[in-house]
């Protein structure tokens, strides 16, 4: 799952955030610092996936994202989506918002996220 909505993503990166319906992507509702440290880290995991899956070297240095990066995305985004101010839109848009952020820093800022992310990822028992 977490892959195909990186990929989704990706392709459309270079064109601005548009909802389905041809509108502007919806507003994004303020994260709490817990909500914005999970949803980042869930996005760079899936980057680093990404890369994995394409014998990336510098995705490969990272423990393997499969399973345990992908659930732990789906969590986060589950959490997130309780509260009813985030529909699908607004968390497509999140996502999007994540994933340019990420393009425009670099592969540097997935790695520099990578090991406070993967102590995330081992607190949460995933």
């Amino acid at each position: 799952m977490i892959r195909s909505i990186i990929a989704s993503v990706a392709i459309v990166l270079s064109f601005p955030v548009l909802a389905q319906d041809g509108e502007p992507a919806p507003e994004i509702p303020p994260l709490t610092l817990e909500q914005q440290t999970n949803f980042r880290c869930g996005v760079a995991f899936g980057l680093v996936a990404g890369g994995q899956d394409a014998g990336y070297e510098r995705a490969l240095v990272f423990p393997p994202m499969e399973p345990r990066g992908e659930e732990f995305f789906v969590r986060v985004t589950a959490q997130i989506m309780e509260d009813n101010r985030f529909t699908h839109d607004v968390v497509n848009a999140l996502v999007n918002r994540e994933m340019a952020s990420f393009q425009g820093e670099g592969f540097e800022a997935v790695e520099a996220i990578m090991p406070a992310c993967l102590t995330l990822l081992d607190a949460s028992g995933i």
